[in-house]
């Protein structure tokens, strides 16, 4: 081979050499996008926080008064098999999480919370028929276990969070929902009051679930975190909407996924209770992820969760919701009426064995209200 062929092959071979390299490069960068759609983030990787409250809050300051907010952009690693789609954006907005020495609880019934208001009212006026007679006319001739049940709470706290079916089949107690959020808190603060003092370590949270592709999207959930901040709540639970869930099955575990998250805000020193409220089974490859979540949330925070079945057609509980219950620790009730939902919350967050006694306070709020 003569020089010239020599040096011809030469720069053949570091042409080849560099488009190799190059090629190289373009196929590992191909690949990590493939992986960057297939793998996309975790939906808590996207959370980010914002503050939530009402001007000058004392509970919405740096030390733990910022809330979280969801700004979901991809689905969730764990959903179950569907159709590709886009991922749409869905707003879950997680609400208020205070530091557990912080409170919005005022002390002043004429400046307080239009629930606190009429607690504050209607212990006055059950102060005057039941002088003498313990820390709380509210709870005054219910039963001891019922009453060590409550003194248990008052001294850690209560955090309860809300999981409600927002799907098309769920109009009815959505709206029952709404219109009786303010007694829910109401007996509930009122329950816990001692010598006619609101508790101020009660929080309430939410999340609301549909189906995949409905107007949450792929994340299938949206949210509002523990807050002492009632009208938070309020206010979130006004802004759900009925609709979507064209087939039977719900992804269930997602929305439990996000109730006993970190971002949730559970304090361990507190009593944790879930109450899930549905009409519909899980899917069914989310029925172990269920099951699971409702077993860590018992582990992790010696949580319950309760759930409400309240399918109008359904004879027995649905045996998912069974097994959910059965996992958190808790139990499974099947609603007798619409009406008679607002009461059966109250129920779940105190225990059904205390369902006698509930009925009794239920009743005595009911007539002063």
């Amino acid at each position: 081979m003569n020089e010239r062929s020599a040096d011809s092959w030469g720069q053949r071979a570091k042409a080849w050499g560099i488009s190799a390299v190059l090629h190289a490069l373009i196929v590992a960068l191909l690949a990590s996008l493939v992986l960057a759609v297939a793998q996309p983030r975790p939906l808590e990787a996207l959370i980010t926080f914002e503050p939530v409250g009402r001007p000058n809050d004392a509970s919405a300051d740096s030390s733990g008064g910022s809330a979280p907010r969801v700004e979901a952009t991809g689905e969730t690693s764990s959903s179950p098999s569907v159709a590709p789609m886009p991922a749409p954006s869905v707003d879950s907005s997680l609400g208020s999480t205070p530091a557990p020495d912080q409170s919005v609880v005022p002390t002043d019934p004429s400046m307080s919370d239009p629930a606190l208001a009429l607690l504050a009212e209607l212990t006055d006026a059950l102060s005057a028929e039941h002088t003498g007679r313990g820390d709380n006319p509210l709870i005054d001739g219910s039963s001891e276990g019922f009453q060590q049940r409550v003194g248990g709470i008052r001294g850690r706290g209560l955090d309860v969070v809300f999981v409600i079916d927002a799907t098309n089949s769920m109009a009815g107690i959505i709206g029952q929902a709404k219109e009786r959020v303010n007694d829910v808190i109401g007996v509930i603060t009122g329950v816990l009051a001692k010598d006619g003092k609101p508790p101020t370590n009660v929080r309430f949270g939410v999340v609301a679930y549909k189906d995949y592709g409905d107007e949450y999207g792929i994340a299938a959930a949206r949210a509002l975190a523990l807050t002492h901040e009632f009208q938070s709540v309020r206010e979130f639970i006004d802004r759900i909407s009925a609709g979507g869930g064209g087939d039977i099955p719900e992804p269930i575990h997602e929305a439990l996924k996000i109730a006993t998250g970190k971002k949730m805000g559970w304090k361990r020193s507190a009593t944790s209770i879930i109450v899930l409220i549905g009409d519909s089974p899980v899917h069914p490859g989310g029925r172990k992820d269920a099951i699971a979540q409702a077993r860590r949330f018992k582990k992790r925070f010696a949580g319950t969760v309760n759930v409400i079945d309240v399918g109008t057609d359904h004879k027995v509980v649905l045996g998912d919701f069974q097994d959910i219950a059965d996992a958190g620790g808790g139990t499974a009730s099947l609603l007798t009426s619409e009406q008679a939902f607002w009461e059966s919350l109250i129920v779940s967050v105190f225990g059904k064995r205390f369902e006698q006694d509930v009925q009794t306070i239920v009743e005595r709020y009911a007539d002063y209200r």
